[in-house]
Order: structure tokens, then sequence, then C-alpha cells
């Protein structure tokens, strides 16, 4: 995790690398990035994502419990997702 920056009221934005995850056959991922140095994630700001090969990735039903973001991802056969989620929290 990185801290961009500390807000005045003590909150953090933060930065987590979504760790490469591939599917065999198309369909929905479950990924969920956790954020260990903070204690709730009140949102997820952005979620950027890369595609191996080049494809289509939108993430769907994002939402977050305590210090974890969780998200799907529909992608197609043989598609590796990486990239990074940036969120607000204390």
């Amino acid at each position: 995790m990185t801290v961009i920056t500390k807000l005045p009221d003590g909150r953090l934005i933060a930065r987590q690398t979504i760790t490469a995850t591939s599917i065999l056959s198309a369909g929905s991922i479950a990924l969920t990035v956790s954020f260990p140095d903070l204690k709730k994630v009140e949102y997820a700001l952005a979620v950027n994502l890369s595609t191996d090969p080049k494809t289509n990735a939108t993430p769907q039903d994002i939402t977050t419990e305590k210090n974890v973001v969780g998200m799907t991802v529909y992608v197609g056969a043989g598609t590796t997702v990486s990239g990074e989620v940036i969120a607000l929290g204390f």
C-alpha cells in the first residue's frame, strides 16, 4: 500500500495494486484488494485496470468492508487482469 496524501482531517488517500488474476473461460472474476494500513475504507475513488490480451474489463458492484475493496470484473477467456485501486479511508 502506498499513501498518496494525508488529508487535514486525518483520513488517507492510498493506492494498492491488484494482483494479476487469470481466467481460463469467459466470465466474471471476483477481485479483493486489502489496505493493511487502513482500519476502514470509506470508498474507492478509482479503479484502474489493464488486461492481457487487451480487452474490455469493467469493474462492477464495487463494495467496501473494513479495509477491503471488492469488485467483480467480467472478461473474456484467457485474460489476465492487473491494476490498482485508489481509496479514501482512515
